[in-house]
């Protein structure tokens, strides 16, 4: 990990759960732990008019899309499953439009469990709304784990030559899961880079960005693991080296 202590650290947006019972925003302090751990500094992102996201965007030097609840199907044209969650429209709307600024503009882009889905909805890409009763193709996996949620549960293999595989160094992660939704096929520009053993889609990335990674699981909550390190620290300093060509191009 770089160590940005001596230089202007970069501020990274959080996307946040709205609660609209109580009207307040909610965030597990692990995603800022996180960003803290690894140099940067967090801004989480309120519900604000497009405008305002827009003007906080631009004085961000990244984006991550947190976890949370299930994606609303409608987005991806389907009817509410059965065993559909509870669903926010008006935050898939505000992440959706927030992954795809941050896509236009080549900001540093991490997805998080949720946030990974968000992204291939963003982009047109469908999803299990529930793994359980919709996966077919061979024995499942449990990925909502009885287990403690900093504890690791399965196995994920990842391809090589990609950005995740250089960020960890390992074709093979043992990580947590805590999802029942999932992505189906990952939609362009963003192609699938690691899987559960049983063909679960754990990660996605695009190649036609600086940094732009969604993982299935959450590394906030492992945050003495290796990997989870790694991938916060490659993320914080992609979002550096994007501070630095902000400060230049408005020198």
């Amino acid at each position: 990990m770089a160590s940005h202590s001596n230089c202007a650290k970069p501020y990274i947006g959080i996307t946040c759960d709205h609660d609209k019972e109580t009207d307040r925003l909610q965030l597990r302090m692990a995603y800022c732990r996180s960003i803290l751990n690894a140099g940067g500094l967090p801004v989480l992102i309120p519900y604000a008019s497009s405008e305002d996201m827009t003007a906080i965007l631009t004085h961000v030097s990244g984006l991550l899309l947190s976890g949370g609840g299930d994606v609303d199907p409608s987005l991806f044209a389907e009817s509410p499953h059965p065993y559909l969650g509870r669903v926010n429209k008006v935050r898939d709307d505000v992440e959706i439009w927030l992954c795809k600024l941050a896509l236009s503009g080549n900001i540093p882009l991490l997805g998080i469990c949720r946030g990974m889905q968000v992204m291939n909805t963003a982009m047109g890409g469908s999803l299990y709304q529930d793994l359980n009763s919709q996966w077919v193709m061979r024995d499942l996996l449990e990925h909502n784990q009885k287990a403690p949620d900093n504890e690791p549960v399965h196995r994920v293999e990842v391809s090589k030559n990609t950005l995740l595989h250089r960020i960890t160094g390992k074709s093979s992660l043992n990580v947590n899961s805590l999802h029942h939704q999932a992505i189906k096929s990952a939609s362009y520009p963003f192609y699938t880079v690691a899987k559960a053993d049983d063909g679960v889609t754990e990660a996605i990335e695009s190649d036609k960005h600086t940094f732009c990674l969604g993982i299935q699981w959450h590394p906030e909550r492992m945050p003495d693991d290796f990997v989870s390190k790694s991938i916060f620290s490659a993320f914080v300093d992609a979002c550096y080296e994007n501070s630095k060509k902000e400060r230049f191009n408005n020198a």
